[in-house]
């Protein structure tokens, strides 16, 4: 339980990202992603990202071990008129076995709502599951989140921002208000040009509630369980970036911390163009 509570706070810092340059008098320069290669622990996974050749929006995602690998599974993505995406439909790899929906109230997503099945090993069978994260908005910045379902139920408040970006914010472990983590973002990399999520996952719209800066260095504050109050002061993450001249990042690196045991590495390509 322990270790999953660890991975659920992994999400804050996982991002899927596309940006544009700043424009001059005549031009922009427009960078889109076209594949992220990421290593840990001797393991790989390899995303392709495939946009479609009209409206330029991203519409699908295969993902295999390396580049020349075969492809083990994809996601479909569809939009709506307003191109905001709508769904996702993953395919493994032939079969749609999991389902994300998305909900908009005035260009904001209220909620994501992910539906599927995954494989249990003691069981040996397939599992159908369903997960609700719903959003409240204090002005442009997330208020509260609330995520539901047949796996852990988490909350999410006390937002507090710092010059535009998520300082400190109360977790709620069992969403009902037993164990609650004081996590604390320590610093952020001066780049500000990820703030458009390719693919948004719960964690990404809290982060793109805000300017959005590169998070660097994440720590664990506090646990309070009831009126016990435990400082912890652990780092959970520190990661350093490389960029390309276009200020995209090239190069993610997840330093041994509380919550990895070993360094990783993403590795990302671009293709920036004069629009």
């Amino acid at each position: 339980m322990k270790n999953l509570k660890l991975f659920v706070l992994a999400l804050l810092v996982t991002s899927m990202f596309v940006g544009c340059g700043d424009d001059d008098d005549t031009t922009k320069t427009v960078c889109k992603i076209l594949s992220e290669f990421a290593q840990r622990d001797g393991d790989s996974k390899y995303s392709e990202y495939i946009y479609d050749d009209v409206s330029g929006l991203l519409v699908k995602i295969n993902f295999s071990e390396t580049a020349i690998s075969q492809v083990y599974n994809y996601d479909s993505l569809i939009y709506n008129s307003s191109d905001q995406l709508i769904r996702i439909d993953r395919y493994s790899p032939e079969t749609v076995d999991g389902v994300t929906n998305y909900t908009y109230v005035s260009g904001k997503i209220t909620q994501i709502v992910e539906s599927g099945t995954y494989w249990n090993d003691d069981t040996q069978q397939e599992i159908p599951f369903s997960s609700t994260a719903d959003f409240t908005y204090n002005g442009s910045d997330i208020a509260t989140i609330t995520i539901s379902g047949d796996f852990d139920n988490m909350g999410f408040k006390d937002f507090v921002y710092s010059d535009g970006n998520l300082a400190t914010v109360e977790i709620d472990f069992f969403g009902n208000d037993s164990i609650w983590a004081g996590v604390q973002a320590i610093s952020y990399d001066t780049k500000n040009s990820l703030s458009n999520y390719l693919v948004p996952e719960w964690d990404d719209v809290l982060f793109s509630s805000s300017n959005n800066n590169m998070m660097i260095l994440v720590t664990v504050d506090s646990v309070r369980m009831g009126d016990n109050l435990i400082d912890i002061g652990d780092t959970l993450f520190n990661n350093t970036y490389t960029y390309n001249e276009f200020d995209k990042v090239l190069t993610v690196t997840s330093h041994p911390s509380a919550m990895e045991e070993v360094a990783s590495i993403s590795t990302y390509v671009w293709d920036c163009y004069e629009d």
